[in-house]
């Protein structure tokens, strides 16, 4: 394990797309999606303002979803895996598009 040797943690708030210590409400989240049972390259729905989030001391703390299908299920085993949702996917994905087209926009072109 790599220990932070004294340095600060560095928490990016994904509703928000900064590193930031402000609360982001449930209401600004974009949107989580559960990929559970679908065929490759299907695009899940969006479940918006369904979770909040907060950076407190470099730790993202996200609110419980009420969403059954966006809590972890099954058996015990089952539990411990990667679970098949993204409580962020909009909100990533919408900032991953933001900043290509402000690259692309200051890209010099040939």
């Amino acid at each position: 394990m790599e220990t932070l040797k004294g340095r600060k943690p560095l928490c990016f708030n994904p509703v928000l797309g900064a590193t930031t210590d402000l609360v982001a409400e449930a209401r600004r989240s974009l949107g989580a999606a559960n990929a559970t049972g679908l065929e490759w390259g299907v695009r899940p729905p969006f479940l918006s303002r369904v979770v909040s989030a907060v950076c407190r001391d470099g730790i993202l703390k996200v609110e419980h979803p009420k969403s059954a299908m966006l809590r972890p299920s099954g058996s015990w085993a089952d539990r411990q895996k990667v679970p098949a949702y993204n409580l962020f996917y909009a909100d990533l994905e919408a900032d991953a598009k933001a900043r290509i087209g402000i690259w692309w926009a200051n890209k010099a072109l040939p």
